[in-house]
């Protein structure tokens, strides 16, 4: 070939870089939502309602690759979270051990289980109101995705300019 033209580019550190920020990356993902995860619990312990301290107890971190869930694992939480219309009525053996952990103890000759009764027949009449305190700590983390998350990007520069 008589004529060629040849050109090539050369390597400042900008693919060393870039493979540290692919190669750091998965880690440094994990460590944010692993942060975030860790205050939104700690958030949602506070705003949960408590009775006998098991529901804020059961509040627990799902870690799975790049997600985490985090939430009661108590059945009852979803009714502390959303509430219950009038006409449903509760389960009579939660509302009984509900009253046994508050020290309620019914007047007269009516037994436990006869005041859970009339409880859950007050609540079933009524309904109960919802507490919401997973909606409100999801609200509350929304406002804090830059901190946890430009703490990430600050990282990712950083790994970038050890290329």
């Amino acid at each position: 070939m008589a004529f060629q033209l040849n050109f090539q580019i050369e390597d400042k550190g900008t693919i060393s870089g870039l493979n540290n920020v692919v190669n750091a990356l998965p880690n440094l993902i994990e460590q944010s939502l692993d942060t975030a995860a860790n205050d939104i619990k700690m958030d949602m312990k506070g705003r949960t309602p408590v009775a006998s301290g098991a529901l804020q107890k059961s509040i627990e971190i799902n870690k799975r690759t790049l997600r985490r869930e985090i939430g009661p694992s108590l059945e009852y939480g979803y009714y502390q979270e959303r509430g219950i219309g009038s006409q449903r009525r509760p389960p009579i053996d939660k509302i009984e051990a509900w009253a046994m952990a508050k020290s309620l103890s019914p007047k007269g000759n009516y037994s436990n289980r006869m005041m859970a009764k009339y409880i859950a027949l007050k609540i079933a009449s009524s309904g109960y109101r919802a507490k919401e305190f997973v909606k409100k700590t999801y609200f509350w983390s929304v406002g804090k995705m830059d901190q946890w998350f430009g703490q990430l990007a600050d990282k990712i520069t950083i790994e970038y300019q050890r290329g």
